[in-house]
């Protein structure tokens, strides 16, 4: 594990003062504060680690079915272990390889699982526990453009359900729950301006209520709610990249910061701190970065890092993820994807 303790000199008053964690060699997805512990993956073992010593406990050995124990060939062909969530009280979903695990911790086994229809897996913000079952959408190429679907899975059945259908769209980015409104979620979708949209959508009645759509100011993977404002990273890599805020008494958009990648994946830590971090889809223009902010006004860099050697189109783009969970803990801990 590669641990940073940011180097601030003393007349220096930085936002955030913690330590950023990651590794190359294991991926970190979830912290539970019920067991006091961290989910993560190392190749197809599934792991849980103390955060105070940093030690970490082998859980199970998934099957790799492809054989494929060559790491480019995983990054090039999308395998591997993707995302870890808790979805109920000792059960930890893992999304592998086209499909969804449930897995007992008790027990050590895996007690279900579904295959994903639609491409390899959803984003890391788009699949959500909720009560119990998970909810996820479609993420994949989607060259036809047919209606791209949300789904619910009762973990305990053999098949999830259609809940919800979008035309005009290639797919989801974000499945989150909408915190000014019970019973809803927000979702959005992109990737083209008539594609990009960020809406609530209501799980009793099917209800859509668009926030806003029709160009790249309305594609972002995920969304920070604030009680004042929604605040997000636009997901464009060949527009102008913009940390926006959308009030809620105005609707009126504003424009916060440039920023040096496609705004993607947001987080808060323990101390109400919030975090951005930026992806590279063109290695010549991007930069991936970690920023952070107390307000969402006024955002500072907290790290940056280089993409890696590898092609973005065939290898992967350079994304920063954020562990599930990360708002228990004052450290961040992140995964490096295709960057260095």
């Amino acid at each position: 594990m590669e641990t940073i303790a940011l180097d601030h000199s003393p007349a220096q008053q930085p936002v955030f003062s913690g330590k950023v964690h990651y590794s190359p060699r294991y991926k970190y997805f979830l912290y539970d504060p019920q067991t006091h512990k961290i989910y993560g993956a190392k190749g197809y073992t599934i792991f849980q680690m103390d955060p105070d010593t940093h030690r970490k406990e082998k859980i199970i050995q998934l099957e790799n079915k492809f054989g494929i124990v060559y790491k480019p060939a995983e990054r090039l062909l999308r395998r591997g272990v993707a995302n870890i969530l808790k979805v109920g009280e000792g059960l930890l979903a893992i999304v592998v390889n086209r499909q969804i695990k449930i897995l007992d911790l008790e027990s050590r086994k895996i007690v279900n699982q579904v295959d994903i229809l639609r491409g390899s897996k959803p984003l890391l913000q788009g699949i959500l526990p909720y009560e119990g079952d998970l909810i996820f959408g479609d993420y994949w190429v989607n060259k036809d453009r047919v209606p791209a679907r949300v789904y619910r899975w009762n973990i305990q059945k053999p098949e999830f359900e259609v809940i919800h259908e979008v035309a005009g769209t290639r797919h989801f980015h974000l499945v989150t729950p909408y915190r000014y409104e019970a019973n809803k979620l927000l979702l959005t979708t992109g990737d083209y301006d008539p594609e990009s949209r960020i809406f609530t959508l209501d799980l009793q009645t099917g209800k859509e209520d668009v926030i806003g759509e029709g160009s790249q100011e309305w594609r972002t993977v995920s969304v920070l709610q604030l009680e004042d404002s929604m605040v997000w990273g636009m997901d464009c890599p060949y527009l102008h990249r913009d940390i926006l805020r959308y009030p809620l008494a105005t609707k009126k958009l504003e424009y916060i910061r440039k920023i040096p990648g496609s705004g993607f994946y947001t987080t808060t830590n323990k101390s109400g701190l919030m975090f951005m971090g930026t992806t590279v889809e063109n290695r010549y223009q991007h930069v991936p970065a970690i920023y952070v902010t107390r307000d969402c006004l006024s955002w500072e860099q907290v790290i940056a890092f280089k993409k890696d050697l590898w092609n973005t189109v065939y290898f992967g783009f350079g994304i920063i993820e954020f562990i599930h969970g990360q708002e228990h803990l004052e450290d961040l801990y992140i995964n490096l994807l295709a960057i260095k």
